[in-house]
């Protein structure tokens, strides 16, 4: 089974040298379904959080993970999942 650490992207092939979970090296949103939120990989809080989730809660090896196409936080939202950080709904 592929692994899901995380790698940097490479800036020479033009990318912005952030980092991205090797499954989905061209998603910003991740959403965590057993949550049910979504995490920015463009936010260095929530990617270190969500990095750790994959290495140490192995998050991959139940299939507990899911991108986004269109990827926008819109989209997360419209499938259901809430921004990390957002208070839940009553």
């Amino acid at each position: 089974m592929p692994q899901l650490w995380c790698s940097s992207r490479d800036r020479a092939r033009g990318g912005h040298g952030l980092s991205r979970l090797r499954r989905y090296p061209d998603y910003r949103f991740i959403g965590r379904r057993d949550l049910m939120q979504v995490y920015d990989c463009d936010d260095p809080e929530q990617f270190a959080a969500l990095e750790e989730l994959v290495h140490r809660g192995g998050l991959d090896q139940r299939n507990l993970l899911q991108s986004f196409a269109p990827d926008t936080v819109l989209e997360a939202r419209n499938r259901g999942f809430r921004a990390v950080g957002d208070a839940p709904e009553d």
